[in-house]
């Protein structure tokens, strides 16, 4: 994939003090068609077969130049004819290629139509609708038009995986203005997607729910919760993008205790992943909570118990959660989960802790190392 120079954003984008005056569309489309003369002199220089990659590196510069210094003078009146050097399906892809460049750079909403429907065409090579991904993504102004086109392109179940892979790079950046066409993908892989679609697919279409709207990608994650194994790297990965939009479970307290709570019980044992589920639980700010987070006041792990003192303490005007904090902490010295059991003594600075959470602070330090 072929980017342009940052510097070139700001020569086209930026006011400056000695504006250079944009060519006619006419004058524009004369420098265009010089420009890919000799463009196409490259390329064609470049397929014949007989240079090293160094070589092509530096053809290929040339090129960009050639691109970069002609998309200055004449700005986004070049974008018609640039358009038409990119849907000539005469022209060899490379020029192609170089085109679809050209009209990130010109930067006109015709010139993103034009990139959206080389993306969605299922007529046009893999390699140029790559690329269209790309300019797309990268093109400048408004994120909301560039996520509509790569969202739009990513909800199709016929999309070349090649292509689908980059859409999703450049809406790991963007998010999607609607998280159910990410939903979406992530059941088309299944509950136990392939070690390749795990290892790069994946991790993106998780980085575009973190880029979504808020309310609705954290219903879409509490249903993920369910949908994914016990214990799976999946699971672990919804868990953590929701545990980020906690602030939004309380919008929906059904659905999250509901979720939370079938989770809560399945990841018995993992510890780290049960202390992140009870402070999610908590956020739910509701009294049918307490209950279930009473219930992990006597788990086997000292971290899980603190927690669930430390969740229980914003409901602890409630009758039930206060007696159940001031039961907790009466025990607490006698407690051998946080370091009465013979070799694991807990400083008296750990019970201060513990019961700063209890009270409604943040930080737990149970002792145990």
């Amino acid at each position: 994939m072929i980017r342009p120079p940052l510097l070139l954003f700001f020569l086209l984008a930026a006011p400056c003090s000695r504006p250079v005056a944009a060519e006619s569309e006419a004058a524009a489309a004369r420098s265009v068609q010089e420009a890919f003369g000799k463009i196409s002199a490259i390329v064609a220089r470049e397929g014949r077969g007989d240079l090293d990659s160094g070589q092509i590196r530096d053809l290929d510069r040339r090129a960009q130049k050639l691109l970069e210094e002609t998309l200055v003078r004449t700005g986004s009146a070049a974008a018609p004819s640039l358009a038409g050097i990119a849907l000539d399906e005469d022209r060899g892809i490379k020029a192609r290629v170089w085109a679809v460049n050209g009209l990130q750079l010109a930067g006109s909403s015709d010139s993103l139509k034009v990139l959206g429907g080389i993306l969605s065409d299922k007529d046009e090579p893999d390699i140029l609708r790559v690329e269209a991904a790309s300019a797309v993504g990268d093109f400048p102004g408004s994120p909301a038009p560039r996520a509509r086109i790569l969202c739009g392109f990513i909800a199709d179940e016929s999309s070349p995986s090649k292509a689908l892979r980059q859409a999703l790079r450049e809406v790991s950046l963007l998010g999607c203005p609607d998280p159910s066409v990410l939903d979406s993908l992530l059941r088309r892989w299944g509950p136990r997607p392939s070690a390749g679609i795990a290892q790069t697919e994946l991790p993106l279409a998780f980085e575009a729910l973190s880029h979504s709207p808020p309310v609705e990608t954290a219903r879409v994650l509490l249903a993920l919760i369910g949908y994914y194994r016990r214990g799976s790297p999946e699971r672990l990965g919804v868990i953590g993008i929701l545990d980020k939009l906690a602030g939004e479970l309380a919008r929906f307290p059904r659905e999250a205790r509901g979720a939370l709570s079938a989770a809560l019980l399945e990841e018995s044992g993992d510890s780290s992943t049960e202390t992140r589920l009870l402070g999610m639980f908590a956020r739910v700010e509701d009294k049918s909570s307490i209950p279930m987070l009473e219930r992990f006041l006597d788990h086997p792990s000292p971290e899980v118990a603190a927690a669930a003192c430390r969740d229980l303490a914003p409901l602890r005007s409630d009758k039930a959660a206060g007696r159940a904090i001031e039961g907790f902490l009466r025990r607490l010295p006698e407690d051998p989960r946080f370091g009465g059991a013979p070799g694991r003594p807990a400083p008296d600075s750990a019970y201060r802790s513990i019961r700063a959470a209890c009270a409604g602070a943040q930080h737990i330090d149970s002792g145990i190392k």
